[in-house]
């Protein structure tokens, strides 16, 4: 038991105390309870309810606390003894291997040639992969190395487009769900002068 629990603990064995002593002076003297002795039994009863809700929290966190030690400690104990380790790329400056000598020797039986390229494709299994084909403007001056391709000069993309700005509608009951946008809005100007034109533009809107 914590400190706090057992500080919470006597105060509210206090109170309880307090408002038994009460009830306890009135039953023997075999009369009523005046307005003031009966607020203070109150008091004290609420008292102790306060106590008893603050108790019951601590402990749940408590609980909570314990677990999650529980758990960092199972977590540590895997963890302790894993090495982490990290593999350079075949192909890359300064190794002196060429993946373009490499293809022309695998196919005139050189299997450490043959051997390097089936690494350098196995680096690429988890990366995302793009559709594209081989012509000067589409894709046709990406070069094979992944330490050349890293250095791609990317354009950036946003990744939701729609998601964050839609709320969610429960599950569809239909093929087709259609959204509206506005795609020209409706002016806004001041007014030329006394009994001039009011601009007025209507909204136009697409799906």
């Amino acid at each position: 038991m914590s400190k706090y629990i057992a500080t919470l603990t006597e105060k509210r064995d206090a109170a309880l105390a307090a408002g038994n002593a009460i009830v306890e002076t009135v039953s023997a003297a075999s009369r009523d309870m005046t307005d003031d002795e009966l607020a203070q039994v109150k008091i004290h009863k609420a008292d102790a309810e306060t106590r008893d809700l603050q108790i019951t929290e601590i402990e749940a966190l408590e609980a909570r606390s314990a677990k999650a030690d529980e758990q960092r400690a199972r977590f540590a104990a895997v963890t302790t003894n894993i090495e982490v380790t990290s593999s350079e790329a075949v192909y890359r400056p300064g190794t002196g291997a060429s993946f373009f000598r490499d293809m022309l020797s695998a196919r005139q039986g050189d299997s450490a040639a043959a051997e390097r390229l089936q690494r350098n494709n196995a680096e690429g299994d988890e990366r995302e992969r793009r559709d594209g084909t081989t012509g000067a403007t589409s894709m046709g001056s990406f070069i094979p190395p992944v330490w050349l391709v890293n250095e791609l000069a990317e354009r950036a993309r946003v990744g939701r487009v729609l998601a964050p700005f839609m709320r969610s509608g429960g599950f569809p009951t239909t093929n087709s769900i259609t959204i509206p946008r506005i795609t020209t809005g409706s002016s806004v100007a001041g007014q030329a002068g006394d009994n001039a034109a009011v601009s007025e533009t209507d909204l136009i809107t697409a799906q």
